[in-house]
């Protein structure tokens, strides 16, 4: 597994194409709190045969340490570091939950170099007072007992154990400390006016029965200049991950988009993903995995322009 140094903290992560040529687009995944580099094992495969996949562990996550304790304040700055350590021009973001912070932080730093940003399960926790309010008062979708993983909704627990064993088994593999705390704005944020100004293509997912982050707090009418909304219904999990998005498990954890090949998740999944990147494609190389317009409707959740 290679590592960047990056701010004095070695990241780790993977890389499906390291050496590849510059037709292929770049997609960086950043991984959320219940989870590392490990989260996207659903995602990547369906993904890399048209983008470069590269997905890191967080600084205090996985394999990367956090000496000072203080990851949060870092993590824009060291995606920043990460992006120009692979020396590329543009990449594709696709963020989950804790991810999100960083992902938007750097949209709003360097719009010019993200040609297109999924936020699956987070609105980015920058400061933004009437959100950080409407999420105090919204009600959880679902009540969890202490040994209960509220990343996951209580219906995916009970049918799929194996999935549920292996999710718990990646949120703590490698840990190399304390994770860092989360609370509040992201340190370095973007304001609500950047955040406003926006103009790169934005796509936000949201499970029905997250409780982590409530589709009603994630669907209300945001600042974001271009953005789309979509819903996976309380089937198919809770807050947006791997399955969730691909097979629509609909839960909070993993990682968002995509399933194995051949199946009707994976076509709903890659077509929410890749659709939505589809300008990177046209614009970087000769695959057109799709014929698709970008921002077309892949399937029929609920989406909301804004």
């Amino acid at each position: 597994m290679p590592t960047a140094l990056v701010n004095g903290v070695e990241l780790h992560y993977e890389d499906t194409c390291p050496e590849t040529d510059a037709s292929m687009p770049v997609l960086v995944f950043l991984h959320g709190a219940f989870g590392n580099s490990m989260s996207w094992w659903q995602n990547i495969p369906v993904f890399q045969d048209h983008f470069r996949c590269i997905a890191f562990d967080n600084r205090g996550f996985g394999r990367s340490p956090d000496p000072s304790g203080e990851g949060l304040k870092h993590y824009i700055n060291d995606l920043e570091a990460f992006i120009e350590h692979l020396k590329v021009d543009k990449v594709c973001l696709m963020a989950q939950s804790m991810g999100g912070r960083a992902a938007l932080g750097y949209t709003c730093r360097k719009p010019e170099r993200v040609i297109a940003l999924v936020m699956a399960s987070n609105w980015g926790g920058f400061s933004w007072p009437e959100q950080e309010l409407r999420a105090k008062t919204i009600a959880p979708a679902e009540t969890f007992e202490p040994t209960q993983i509220r990343g996951l909704s209580l219906r995916f627990q009970e049918k799929n154990r194996s999935l549920t064993y292996i999710f718990k088994q990646i949120g703590s593999a490698f840990s190399p400390g304390p994770k860092p705390a989360l609370g509040g704005p992201t340190p370095g944020g973007p304001t609500l006016k950047e955040v406003r100004s926006l103009r790169v293509p934005v796509l936000v997912i949201s499970g029905q029965v997250d409780s982590v982050f409530p589709a009603s707090m994630l669907k209300v009418p945001g600042p974001l200049g271009r953005l789309r909304y979509a819903e996976r219904d309380s089937l198919r999990g809770g807050f947006c991950t791997g399955r969730s998005l691909r097979a629509a498990y609909g839960t909070h954890c993993a990682s968002p988009v995509g399933r194995a090949r051949g199946s009707e998740a994976h076509r709903q999944g890659q077509g929410l993903g890749a659709r939505f990147c589809e300008p990177a494609v046209r614009r970087a190389g000769p695959k057109k995995p799709h014929r698709a317009r970008p921002f077309e409707r892949p399937f029929t959740d609920h989406q909301h322009k804004t």
